[in-house]
Order: C-alpha cells, then structure tokens, then sequence
C-alpha cells in the first residue's frame, strides 16, 4: 500500500493570453493575485507577450478560477489551446461533418 507521503501530484501547465497589460505592475498585480489560487503551484507573467504561464493541480477547476480572477482585476484573458488539443479539436470537427 502507498502512503500518502509517497504520492507524487502531477501538475499541468496551462497558458493564457492576457490583453490589457502594458506594464511591470500590470504584470505583478495579475502574478500576485493568481498565485493565491488554491491548486496554483506556480506563476509566470509576461506582460510584453501577454501570456501567463502557470502550474496547476486541476486545470478545468484552475481554468475557471484563473479567468475569474484576472478578469475582476479589469484585463481580458483566454486560454491558449494546446496543439494537441487544437488537432483534436480539427479532428473532432472532421468527424462531425461526415454525420
């Protein structure tokens, strides 16, 4: 049996495009308040490229917490697809036409 000291969390990485920001303290404000978010491991804000990059436990949860959040602070924010999930997508859409 495995002790609970031995399970590893595995995180998932997500992106998003964030517009609205155009300086150091844009940036650090969104950094600040997103870290705070339960399942949250890690944060990275650039907001030269608009992107906020960050670790997360449970992306669907995480997902839906981040947008909220960043969006209370006044900027607008999406989640940058994966390709594999941009390819799925175009699959799914192949499929769905051939009904």
């Amino acid at each position: 049996m495995t002790s609970p000291d031995t399970l590893v969390r595995s995180s998932a990485r997500i992106r998003f495009i964030v517009t609205g920001m155009d300086c150091p303290s844009c940036a650090s404000k969104i950094e600040n308040a997103v870290v705070r978010l339960p399942g949250v491991s890690a944060v990275l804000v650039n907001y030269q490229r608009g992107f906020l990059d960050l670790s997360v436990d449970d992306p669907p949860t995480a997902q839906a917490l981040v947008e909220r959040r960043v969006t209370s602070l006044g900027y607008r924010v999406s989640r940058q697809r994966t390709a594999a999930e941009l390819t799925a997508a175009g699959t799914d859409q192949a499929q769905g036409s051939d009904a």
